[in-house]
């Protein structure tokens, strides 16, 4: 079986704070948050991978993981759902 060729959820965490930080959003509005990497990988096993992370207390956990047979129809990258 191949590997994974989309980012793992420690990369999308430490580019999720990065993000925030970047936008200014302070370390104390985090708790709670949820943030959702998206990013297309073609000619992978998956063509498309949607994590979400969820801020509880001062960790990231995954929420959710979604691996697609399609591309995004969206925007691919970081965002704020909750």
């Amino acid at each position: 079986m191949p590997n994974c060729a989309h980012s793992d959820p420690p990369d999308v965490m430490k580019k999720a704070e990065e993000w925030l930080i970047d936008r200014g959003i302070a370390q104390e509005s985090w708790p709670g948050m949820v943030v959702r990497h998206a990013e297309n990988t073609p000619g992978a096993m998956w063509e498309s991978v949607v994590i979400d992370i969820e801020r509880r207390g001062s960790e990231w956990i995954v929420t959710k993981i979604d691996r697609r047979p399609d591309p995004l129809d969206g925007p691919a990258g970081l965002s704020v759902v909750a």
